[in-house]
């Protein structure tokens, strides 16, 4: 859990109006990869299709919801290095 979620500064799932899964479950020709926010994974093309991605210094960071994504966006550097 990253530090934002451990602060209390409302984790994913606690009043921002969405769902948060804790386990993605891949389907055939799908790929898993791992939020760069929270560590836990998500569906590679639903994060694409959604717009929960950013690309930083030629890689791409995937996230399980928006509200992981505003975290990065805050601070890029901080979850870039952690990952």
């Amino acid at each position: 859990m990253c530090d934002h979620h451990a602060a209390g500064h409302g984790g994913c799932g606690q009043g921002h109006g969405h769902a948060h899964r804790r386990d993605a479950v891949a389907g055939p020709g799908e790929e898993l990869v791992v939020c760069a926010v929270r560590g836990n994974l998500t569906v590679r093309s639903e994060a694409e299709r959604d717009g929960r991605v950013r690309d930083v210094d030629g890689r791409r960071y995937y996230f399980c919801c928006p509200h992981c994504v505003d975290l990065f966006d805050a601070d890029p550097a901080a979850y870039a290095a952690a990952v």
